[in-house]
């Protein structure tokens, strides 16, 4: 039984074309021939060797898409306001290795439910040389009620009227958190609020973080 000297399945009888993988048999050299002719070409015309760069070409193709997704997240820069109340300008993530922004938003009622857990943690790493934790306030109808929730944070608040925050981060559920390393590369995240402060540490990590 002959077998198609292009893809080496059997064949039947003795067709002009190779119902497998389309070649012309007619063009392929009879047995006993060890080469094929130049412009051996199927019924799509391509050439025998277009295949193997075809398969090379997708190959290459699906390893960059792996790396791309494989790749840190950048976080967008931001260009925030201080708030009214943060008189001073003081940015409490300047110089650490990591910042914790929390975007919350005035019209947000677990925003509201999140504050003091906001408050504890400025307090728990206001010392650290290494971890900072950013409340800003943005999506408000009104500049004037977004400066009303930053007075109840005071130092260390930043206004957001644009929502620049989430929409460099493609969200729009609040409250949110990120945490970005100094690099801007985005390590955790989530959307809410753990009603505890421990909790909200573990959470996002910040426990496993390597601050040394």
């Amino acid at each position: 039984m002959a077998a198609c000297p292009h893809c080496h399945m059997q064949l039947y009888g003795q067709p002009s074309v190779c119902p497998h993988c389309g070649a012309n048999t007619s063009i392929f050299p009879t047995a006993g021939t060890d080469q094929l002719p130049a412009k051996a070409e199927t019924k799509y015309g391509f050439q025998r060797w277009s295949f193997p760069v075809l398969r090379l070409t997708a190959g290459l193709w699906v390893l960059a898409l792996v790396i791309w997704w494989l790749l840190p997240t950048p976080f967008p820069k931001l260009h925030l306001s201080p708030s009214a109340a943060n008189t001073s300008g003081y940015d409490p993530c300047k110089g650490k290795d990591y910042c914790v922004i929390v975007f919350m938003a005035p019209w947000c009622s677990a925003c509201k439910a999140t504050m003091p857990i906001v408050k504890s943690l400025m307090d728990q790493y206001s010392s650290s040389t290494s971890i900072g934790i950013k409340p800003v306030i943005g999506s408000g109808r009104t500049r004037e009620s977004m400066e009303k929730m930053a007075a109840k944070i005071g130092t260390g608040s930043f206004i957001d009227p644009a929502g620049e925050v989430m929409q460099a981060a493609s969200k729009n559920t609040v409250p949110h958190w990120f945490v970005i390393d100094s690099d801007g590369v985005l390590k955790n995240e989530m959307a809410g609020v753990l009603l505890n402060k421990f909790a909200m540490i573990s959470k996002l990590g910040l426990d496993k973080l390597n601050t040394e």
